[in-house]
């Protein structure tokens, strides 16, 4: 449920996005002020995981949170029947709607519309209003555009289309499991199991990680890295057989950004080492591109995967890789480097999409993923975007922890919001403080 702290974090940010509209102050009775609201209301529920529609602030004037609704239209948007008759007028089936009345600052009074997502298909305008909207058409929050729209792209009628297919998929699974078909998914293991399930993962995660190369080595002490750790429920330690890892890990390969994740490398000198129960790399790339400027000297990951299901993967910080991003310099005295925010949330959507991969093909019920990130100490936390407000932190501690849950349902049906959550449980920790809908929103620019 939306609160106010929400709302004004959102406001603060200066503009609108993916998720989160603004419409200055007007009458429910007003029809065409009504038929613009519908239209972004009817966006937002076509949109995955919803959005806000905030009437009362000028999209000139988020920051300074103005002019807010006079008492007539703040009556005429607080109650809720009437609000939901004026937009049913225009949207089918009707839209799924919580009215939040709000004062974000002395005097300033703003009524927030939370959208969620259409329950089984789109809606669809059912009505005409002139230079509004159009009966019959779709309308949708596109990528890269804070705007409520007609379709404009193939990419975005296919993205309204995978949404309500897993849509179709969630609600088999819902009905499978309450017919006593036994999914997994939704049995929660006993506290004695997940301790011993901990314990043998743990000691695996030590012998994976107990003779780390040179080059490894050198990574661990000079540079900052993550840390991943992906566990499928429950602890299996025969899950797959040892012939099959390699296979495996090569068909589970993630490349929503082209780069895969894990790089594996079973052309070069250096191919996938065995280990009886568990495989795994070490990778140093070397002259990625000509007139590279890429550190060849940190460009490192390593990956090890077990016959458990556990995936591990450490990483370099991108700010490492490629000291040279103009934005991503540090800018507060005293800092001793930077962290990417687009980094972090953009590898842990791929850590989220491997894992859901992975929990698809191990059957499991569902997956833990823990993330550390080391050698942080000194270090600002910077957008490493210039179309993104700039957010500077800077971090006290040397090493950073995270960890999410997640259901295989919820997996294969929510992967990118599970990496947006995991992403927030570290970039909480240096004081970040926005919504999930505007990491949502950051990652479908990119991730396209």
């Amino acid at each position: 449920m939306v609160d106010e702290q929400e709302v004004r974090q959102w406001l603060s940010l200066g503009t609108e996005s993916r998720s989160f509209e603004v419409k200055g102050p007007g009458l429910r009775t007003q029809k065409a002020y009504a038929a613009k609201v519908a239209r972004a209301v009817m966006a937002m529920g076509n949109l995955r995981g919803g959005g806000l529609v905030c009437l009362g602030i000028d999209d000139k004037q988020l920051a300074q949170m103005s002019p807010g609704l006079n008492a007539e239209q703040l009556k005429q948007w607080s109650d809720v029947d009437e609000v939901n008759v004026a937009l049913s007028r225009y949207i089918e089936p009707p839209a799924d709607v919580r009215v939040h009345l709000m004062e974000l600052q002395a005097g300033v009074h703003v009524v927030v519309l939370e959208v969620h997502e259409f329950f089984d298909v789109p809606h669809l305008c059912r009505q005409d209003f002139p230079g509004e909207v159009q009966r019959a058409h779709l309308y949708v929050r596109p990528r890269g555009k804070a705007e409520s729209t007609t379709v404009p792209t193939a990419t975005d009628m296919r993205e309204l289309i995978d949404l309500a297919v897993e849509k179709g998929l969630g609600e088999f699974l819902r009905r499978a499991q309450g017919a006593g078909l036994g999914l997994p998914g939704g049995q929660s293991p006993t506290h004695e199991l997940t301790s011993i399930a901990d314990t043998a993962y743990q000691s695996e995660y030590e012998q994976a990680w107990a003779s780390p190369s040179d080059a490894l080595k050198r990574m661990q002490v000079s540079a900052a890295y993550f840390d991943v750790a992906i566990r499928p429920r429950p602890y299996l330690g025969d899950r797959f057989e040892s012939g099959q890892l390699e296979k495996l890990v090569n068909d589970l390969t993630v490349r929503l950004r082209g780069w895969p994740l894990p790089f594996v490398d079973d052309v070069n000198s250096n191919p996938p080492k065995r280990y009886g129960q568990w495989v795994g790399q070490e990778t140093i790339i070397r002259n990625y591109s000509p007139g590279s400027t890429w550190n060849s000297d940190r460009d490192r990951e390593a990956w090890r995967l077990w016959c458990s299901g556990q995936f591990l993967h450490r990483r370099v910080l991108i700010s490492d890789e490629r000291p040279d991003i103009p934005e991503a310099q540090a800018s507060l005295p005293g800092a001793t480097g930077t962290v990417v925010g687009w980094d972090v949330l953009l590898y842990l959507v791929e850590v989220a999409e491997f894992a859901s991969r992975l929990a698809a093909v191990t059957g499991c019920d569902g997956v833990d993923i823990e993330v550390g990130m080391h050698n942080v100490q000194g270090r600002q936390l910077v957008s490493g975007d210039d179309h993104r407000v700039d957010v500077q932190r800077m971090m006290s501690a040397n090493t950073l922890h995270g960890k999410t849950m997640a259901s295989r349902p919820e997996l294969v049906t929510q992967t990118r919001r599970v990496g947006v959550r995991l992403a927030q449980t570290l970039l909480k920790q240096f004081g970040l403080q926005v919504p999930d809908g505007f990491l949502m929103d950051w990652q479908d620019e990119v991730l396209q």
